[in-house]
This record gives C-alpha cells, sequence and structure tokens, in this order.
C-alpha cells in the first residue's frame, strides 16, 4: 500500500514540467521514497525503498543524486543560483543559500521553484549590485533599497528561466548573526567546480520550523524538509544546538514532535 502522505504532496513537491515523476512509499511506516515513472502503459520503478533507512549508503545516494527526471531543469536553476553568487562574491557580500536547496542538499530531494539567499547588508555596495544584477534579472531597485534599510527581503528573478531568488538581509538577532558565521561551503552538484555557502543542517531546521510555525502549521513542504534533513542527517546534528534555539525561538514543542516523527 503506497504511503498517503507522500502522495497527498506529490504535487507540490514537483514542478508541471516534471509531473510525471511521482514520490512513493511501499508501506506507511517505511517512508523512504521510490522514485517511479508513470509511462504511458506501466510505471518503472528507478530504486527500492525495501530496507533503506535514513543512514543507509542507499537511501543516502537515492535521495541525493538519483532523481534524474528533474535533473535537467534542477541543474539549470543551480546555474542561475550561481550566476548571482557569483556577483555577491565579486562584490564581496557575505550570503549562505537557504530555503529547499539547503534542505535538499541535507536530506529529502525536492524539485523547487525559487530559491532563498541571505545576506549581510551591502548598502555600501548597493549601486554596484544593482547594476550588475539588472541584466540577467528583473530587480526593483527601490524593492532592493527598502529591504536594506529594514533588514527585509526583495527577489531577483532571472529573465530565461523565470527563475526567482529570495534574498533576505541579515537581521541583527543572535540567531541571524549565526546563520553566515555557521554556513557552510558545499558543492550543489558533482558537475559544478565550485563550492557555494549553504547554512548549516541545524539552521535550515530551525528556519523551516519557524516558517512552518508563521503559516500556523499548514505548509506540509516545510514540515517535510524538516523531517528529511533529521532523517538523513540522524546523529551527525548537534542536539544541543537545535534545543537551545528551538527554546529560544518558541519552537521547542515542534523541534520535539519533528524529532519524534522522524525517528532519530
Amino acid at each position: 500500500m503506497w504511503c498517503g502522505r507522500i502522495m497527498r504532496f506529490a504535487g507540490e513537491y514537483l514542478s508541471a514540467e516534471s509531473s510525471n515523476w511521482l514520490l512513493i512509499c511501499t508501506t506507511p511506516d517505511d517512508c523512504w521514497p521510490w522514485l517511479v515513472c508513470e509511462c504511458a502503459t506501466r510505471m518503472q520503478a528507478k530504486n527500492s525503498c525495501s530496507g533503506c533507512g535514513p543512514d543507509s549508503i542507499s537511501a543516502r545516494v537515492f535521495l541525493n543524486r538519483s532523481m534524474g527526471a528533474i535533473e535537467v531543469g534542477e541543474v539549470r536553476h543551480i546555474e542561475v543560483v550561481q550566476c548571482l553568487i557569483h556577483i555577491l562574491d565579486t562584490l564581496g557580500i557575505p550570503y549562505a543559500l537557504g530555503g529547499s536547496m539547503a534542505s535538499s542538499t541535507y536530506g529529502m530531494r525536492r524539485f523547487t521553484q525559487d530559491a532563498d539567499i541571505t545576506v549581510k547588508p551591502f548598502s555600501s555596495v548597493a549601486d554596484k549590485f544593482y547594476e550588475m544584477v539588472k541584466g540577467e534579472f528583473y530587480i526593483s531597485e527601490q524593492a532592493m533599497r527598502h529591504a536594506l534599510s529594514t533588514h527585509g527581503g526583495f527577489n531577483v528573478i532571472h529573465f530565461e528561466t523565470s527563475f526567482k531568488i529570495d534574498l533576505f538581509v541579515q537581521g541583527s538577532s543572535e540567531f541571524e548573526q549565526q546563520l553566515l558565521v555557521r554556513s557552510r561551503k558545499v558543492r550543489l552538484t558533482e558537475s559544478n567546480q565550485k563550492d557555494v555557502c549553504i547554512v548549516s543542517p541545524e539552521d535550515i531546521i530551525l528556519l523551516k520550523l519557524r516558517w512552518f510555525a508563521m503559516t500556523g502549521g499548514t505548509s506540509e513542504r516545510q514540515w517535510n524538509d524538516v523531517l528529511g534533513v533529521l532523517g538523513v542527517q540522524g546523529q551527525t546534528l548537534d542536539y544541543a544546538y537545535l534545543t537551545h534555539w528551538a527554546r529560544e525561538l518558541g519552537l521547542n514543542e515542534l523541534l520535539d514532535r519533528a524529532i519524534a516523527e522522524a525517528g532519530t
């Protein structure tokens, strides 16, 4: 029997261009997904979820490397992100990639229609940033300057692909100050020659729990992203750090619930 939870949100996980791919599971108690191609006359299983736990090699390789159906679109989006990151690096603007690209790196991979990047305030080079970005991306100069003055957010949209990147100007709170300090350098795909800065697995769990709480607990995508990171990273996570900041951010009950549900 397929896992209803995975099937119910399959449509949210996949883009229109890859809607013929489904994430399914053989049993409700063993939610490590198959990648299945729903062809005109048959369904072809690409991997078995039997025996795949969060620490198994097959689970890690499958979840993080075998999403071939969306590879073309996903790689293109990663290239768009790296184009913007190149501008940030050129101008010396510290950043950390977050959102679903981060949770997909550490946990369950899923296609996403946008990217999130936290950036250090860059008012001193705002003019240069705007000039360098506007050739490849739609950007509102007014929205950018407002975000810089209020520690808010703004977005840029890639002209060719319509891929959206949300930029969040780092706030002054202790937690937000740690996001860039604790970031890690990660190579997003095996073909990439350059590492990018990405928020730590603990911080992406906390950020997604915070977003889940802000939506009134209605965003199943955020919740499943959290479960994916907890499930794949397991005991490698810094639980003392997670517990401390979950309590500080008022997320301790949600964290306890997620840990219990992920079985870590």
